[in-house]
């Protein structure tokens, strides 16, 4: 089951991050090649014994906002995240999770597009509903359960719409 979860959890974020890129570039992303490309890249990294990846959010949006344009910001970012973890890791170990805590929250509150939030309220009641109880569900029990629990209810509330 929690395999299931983690695939899931990859497949929904990987689109996610993909839609939000193309909000902001005003492009257009292909779904299959997305999800292909991430359920063979946490093929070969399950295979050495890795953790799962996903198309993290505040990567991307933080690429796009800070200039990046093209797809080779992506692999600079991955190159220097290889050198990252090679060379200074054991540095981290230092870093205080409160430090790392924080960060988290400030990247997390300038993802958040207010005018969105206003948006759903005044014309998708039913989604701010879901965001609203995916926020508080996030905060009470972990990111992975409310993900799932939202995704969920929003398959309810629009499967039959």
């Amino acid at each position: 089951m929690n395999s299931l979860t983690i695939a899931f959890i990859v497949i929904l974020e990987t689109l996610i991050s993909a839609r939000w890129a193309d909000e902001i570039t005003k492009t257009d992303h292909n779904r299959e090649k997305e999800v292909f490309g991430a359920s063979l890249s946490n093929i070969i990294v399950g295979l050495f014994g890795g953790i799962p990846a996903t198309a993290a959010l505040a990567r991307t949006v933080i690429n796009i906002k800070s200039g990046a344009t093209c797809r080779v910001s992506g692999i600079l970012a991955a190159i220097f995240l290889i050198c990252i973890v090679s060379l200074i890791l054991p540095l981290f170990h230092f870093l205080p999770l409160p430090t790392v805590a924080a960060l988290l929250l400030v990247v997390a509150y300038k993802m958040i597009e207010k005018e969105h939030i206003e948006y759903l309220y005044r014309y998708d009641i039913k989604m701010f509903f879901v965001f609203c109880f995916t926020f508080f569900t996030c905060l009470i029990l972990n990111t992975s359960a409310s993900l799932v629990l939202g995704s969920l209810i929003s398959l309810i509330l629009y499967a039959k719409d």
